[in-house]
């Protein structure tokens, strides 16, 4: 038998994630994104964690988010 939570219809699912990117609703991405609940998956234009400054969030703040996960890559940094 094979258990699977349910997804409500036209939402987002992440899959995996690792080094080398991030599976979101089957499809494979190896550049930043940003992942709303519903929606596209968009591209983050930050290309790095010292490229971050107060106007790379205001793309992630416009998608009214409740929760935020952040990815800063290989190591955790804040």
């Amino acid at each position: 038998m094979k258990m699977q939570a349910d997804r409500p219809e036209g939402s987002n699912a992440i899959t995996r994630h690792g080094a080398e990117g991030v599976i979101v609703n089957g499809q494979e991405y190896r550049h930043s994104v940003l992942v709303p609940w519903r929606g596209e998956v968009a591209r983050w234009t930050v290309d790095g964690f010292d490229a971050l400054d107060e106007a790379s969030f205001e793309a992630v703040l416009a998608l009214g988010p409740e929760l935020v996960i952040f990815g800063s890559g290989s190591r955790l940094r804040f």
